[in-house]
C-alpha cells in the first residue's frame, strides 16, 4: 500500500503568495500616508513658515500641466504631474490634481478654554487619474492654516503666478511655467 505524503499544492502556495502580497501592499500603504500626514503636520505646526514641501509639490504639478484652471479657493491642474501614493515618485499619467482648503474643528490648546473649539484649515492636494477610472484617488495634506489658493494669473503663453494666504496673513507666492503641449 502507497503512503501518501501530505502538502500544499503548487496552486494553493501560489495563491498564499499572491494574497500575502495584497495585504502588504495595503499595509505599506497605510503607513505610508500615516508617516506623510504625520510629517506635514509636524512641517506645519513648526511655525517657520510654509512647510518646504508645498513649493515642491506646486511647482511639480504645474511644471507637468496641460491645463491649469482657478476657482472660489480651488486650484484645478490638469496633466501628467501623477506621483505614486505610496512611494510620491513620478508616474508621468495624465490626472486631475485638485488643490483646495477645507475646514476641520479641532480643540483649542488654549489651558484658559478648553472648551473652545477652533476651526482650523488645511491645504489639501487631491489627485485622480484620469487614464485608469478603476485608480482610487488619494488626498495629501500639505499644510495647516491656509486661509486661501488662489491663481492669481495666467499670462500667455504658458506663465502662472499662484498665491497661498496664512490665516496669520502670511503670503507664498508661486511662478511656474506649464510645459508645452
Amino acid at each position: 500500500m502507497k503512503q501518501r505524503i501530505h502538502g500544499f499544492t503548487l496552486v494553493e502556495m501560489l495563491g498564499a503568495t499572491a494574497l500575502a502580497a495584497v495585504l502588504i501592499l495595503a499595509l505599506l500603504t497605510t503607513i505610508t500616508t500615516i508617516r506623510r500626514t504625520q510629517s506635514a503636520l509636524v512641517d506645519s505646526t513648526r511655525g517657520t513658515g510654509w512647510p518646504p514641501g508645498l513649493q515642491t509639490s506646486l511647482t511639480w504639478d504645474i511644471t507637468h500641466a496641460v491645463q491649469v484652471e482657478g476657482l472660489h479657493e480651488t486650484l484645478v491642474i490638469i496633466g501628467y504631474g501623477a506621483l505614486d501614493p505610496i512611494t510620491l515618485a513620478p508616474m508621468h499619467r495624465l490626472c486631475r490634481i485638485t488643490y483646495f482648503v477645507a475646514t476641520a474643528n479641532e480643540p483649542s490648546r488654549d489651558s484658559h478654554d478648553s472648551a473652545k473649539d477652533a476651526n482650523t484649515r488645511w491645504l489639501l492636494r487631491r489627485q485622480e487619474l484620469l487614464d485608469d477610472a478603476q485608480a482610487a484617488p488619494w488626498t495629501e495634506l500639505l499644510c495647516s492654516d491656509a486661509a486661501a489658493i488662489q491663481l492669481v494669473e495666467k499670462q500667455p503663453p504658458r506663465r502662472v503666478h499662484i498665491t497661498v494666504q496664512s490665516t496669520d496673513n502670511h503670503r507664498a507666492d508661486f511662478d511656474a511655467w506649464i510645459m508645452p503641449q
